[in-house]
């Protein structure tokens, strides 16, 4: 994929850390990405950053 305007992640516990801090950090760097969505697998919650403004956003 190639300049992915949203980007959406079902969390697991295993990389659920490295989702929130490493790929977001990563993701951070695309131009065209508006915003990052996490969806727990455990919960009924989702939650996300819109990325240009790095404002959070949780929704349960």
């Amino acid at each position: 994929m190639t300049n992915p305007a949203v980007l959406v992640e079902v969390l697991s516990d295993s990389t659920e850390r490295w989702e929130r801090t490493g790929k977001f950090r990563r993701y951070g760097k695309i131009a065209a990405l508006r915003d990052y969505v996490l969806v727990s697998q455990n919960e009924r919650c989702i939650g996300g950053v819109l990325a240009r403004s790095r404002r959070r956003l949780d929704v349960a």
